[in-house]
């Protein structure tokens, strides 16, 4: 009921209204996999990042539009209350709540948008991750990068309480700011230099939290060699404590200043191949293969293995083995 609550209620923004009608859009994904360790061995069916959500825009005066969004996220392999696939232990309702946002955006001065908002930390690893919101995704259990990019909250992918700019696109560069209004003023400040021209994409973020008086940057390149090949790296390092916080055995240690990856496509025709390596410092690595095939432009099928190593006594390795289909609609 909360979805079509927000649906009737971002609906009546645009009611007589010239602009387009309000777009109706989501995602559904399913995947059954296995880990050895995680969820004791069990092989499962789980949701990973299902999402339905409502978007528009109205024009305004000045070539200033209005423009919004509401999105949530949706489990589709349980009824009520179950365990949601994107985390072992937390325990969800059907319905959670994504990005969910108003805003204003002019082709001459960028966009500025209020509310729970994805930061431009989150955004640019994004782009250099062939299997996003997916099992095998870099920002989830592999750990292939930080927990900056996951979760919801002034210091997460998902922000809270925030405002975010992004300027105008000045020949391939942009500029992306935010700020997260936290209460007790733990608030958190972002602010990123994102490029994406042919075949290069390269992104520097810098992020500070006022609560856990800390900080964190992030390096990130792609590129594509032909049509072929893509080859992207991103490197993070940071006070252990944005790090550490989402990884309940690392907490003691305070041992995860750092997160790198380094991953590489092979494309022909409809199927991708990809391998990827990656290590949080003093905590742990992992690597995977998989495959990613196109049934159409909005349907996927994929498989893949990945293995994940600790540095720690006593705890023992895991692997992965899933196999997932998503459509976009």
């Amino acid at each position: 009921m909360r979805f079509f609550a927000a649906a009737v209620a971002v609906g009546s923004l645009v009611s007589g209204a010239v602009a387009a009608s309000p777009v109706l859009y989501g995602e559904a994904h399913f995947s059954i996999n296995k880990f050895d360790q995680l969820n004791d061995g069990e092989l499962r069916m789980d949701s990973h990042h299902s999402a339905i959500g409502i978007k528009g825009s109205e024009d305004l005066d000045h070539g200033v539009k209005l423009i919004y969004k509401a999105e949530f996220g949706y489990d589709t392999t349980e009824y009520n209350g179950g365990v949601d696939g994107d985390s072992a232990t937390e325990e969800r309702s059907s319905f959670s709540d994504r990005d969910q946002w108003l805003g204003l955006a002019s082709r001459d001065w960028g966009v500025i948008r209020f509310g729970t908002i994805s930061t431009g930390y989150k955004s640019s690893g994004a782009r250099l991750d062939p299997l996003y919101r997916t099992v095998f995704e870099q920002r989830g259990y592999l750990g292939l990068q930080s927990s900056l990019h996951s979760g919801e909250g002034p210091n997460a992918g998902r922000s809270t309480n925030t405002m975010r700019i992004d300027s105008p696109d000045w020949d391939g560069v942009k500029l992306v700011a935010s700020y997260a209004l936290a209460e007790l003023k733990e608030n958190t400040s972002a602010v990123g230099v994102h490029y994406e021209k042919s075949r290069l994409k390269a992104s520097f973020d810098y992020l500070k939290s006022e609560s856990k008086k800390a900080a964190a940057y992030k390096l990130g390149v792609g590129y594509a060699l032909g049509k072929q090949f893509n080859l992207s790296f991103q490197y993070e390092a940071a006070d252990e404590v944005l790090f550490d916080e989402a990884v309940v055995s690392a907490v003691d240690l305070g041992v995860i200043d750092s997160v790198y990856k380094i991953d590489m496509s092979y494309v022909t025709g409809n199927n991708a191949w990809i391998i990827a390596y990656g290590a949080q410092s003093g905590y742990s690595s992992s690597y995977l293969l998989a495959w990613d095939y196109k049934l159409s432009p909005n349907t996927d099928i994929y498989a893949g293995y990945a293995y994940k190593g600790f540095d720690r006594a006593g705890v023992e390795s895991d692997t992965v083995v899933a196999f997932g289909l998503k459509h976009k609609f």
